[in-house]
């Protein structure tokens, strides 16, 4: 971007904005299952999580005197990541109650994803050849922090009707106002001092919800 012919920012004749993101959350999972009789199925999966992201972002406006007289420009540049891993465990269950029928009952519950996250932050203000002179100006602050993700329990139902038609229903719930995000001390790894503002807000504005899927296969 550059100056329009509109711009009437006070003290600066152009400006230019650029800004770009760019990052992962990578997953590895193990996973263990079990057949017990054909008739109980049992299934973990633990799962750890990568996560990396990063950001960069330049303002720079070209600066004029009262008079309209070009007086040098400057810039801004912020760099910011976000580091850190996670972990979280699932658990499953199939049930198949009645012998020689496809009939099954199945359930699900899986554990909050705990994340333990580094934010940096690095800003850096230049000033050229005007009336602030030749200056140079940065600052650089981390930011640890933990965030926990709700319990998740679901039940699901399935049967096979005339070998050809198959019909399935799940139920998921998770209660998000049960999120938390709290920082790191030397007497809790998860749960030491919490953000008891930024905690309020999530109990406020984030609920429980309730997730229903019916599917349908013909065969």
């Amino acid at each position: 971007s550059g100056a329009e012919d509109d711009y009437s920012a006070y003290g600066s004749s152009a400006h230019f904005y650029n800004k770009a993101t760019w990052g992962s959350n990578q997953a590895l999972d193990f996973n263990i299952s079990a057949n017990i009789n054909d008739q109980l199925y049992l299934g973990f999966t633990a799962t750890g999580y990568n996560v990396y992201n990063k950001s960069s972002m330049l303002y720079s406006e070209d600066l004029i005197t009262f008079n309209g007289i070009a007086d040098g420009y400057y810039n801004l540049t912020n760099y910011g990541s976000l580091k850190g891993n996670a972990f979280d465990a699932k658990f499953g269950a199939l049930v198949r109650p009645v012998v020689g029928s496809n009939f099954k009952i199945g359930l699900t519950l899986a554990t909050p994803t705990y994340y333990d996250l580094t934010y940096r932050n690095e800003s850096w203000m230049r000033t050229y050849d005007n009336q602030f002179g030749n200056n140079s100006i940065r600052y650089r602050d981390d930011y640890d922090y933990k965030v926990r993700t709700p319990w998740r329990l679901g039940v699901s139902v399935g049967n096979t009707f005339f070998d050809r038609l198959a019909l399935d229903a799940e139920y998921e719930f998770a209660d998000y106002s049960a999120c938390s995000v709290s920082y790191g001390d030397d007497y809790d790894d998860w749960f030491g001092s919490k953000d008891k503002a930024l905690n309020k807000q999530i109990d406020k504005y984030l609920k429980c919800t309730h997730t229903l899927k019916v599917g349908a296969e013909l065969m």
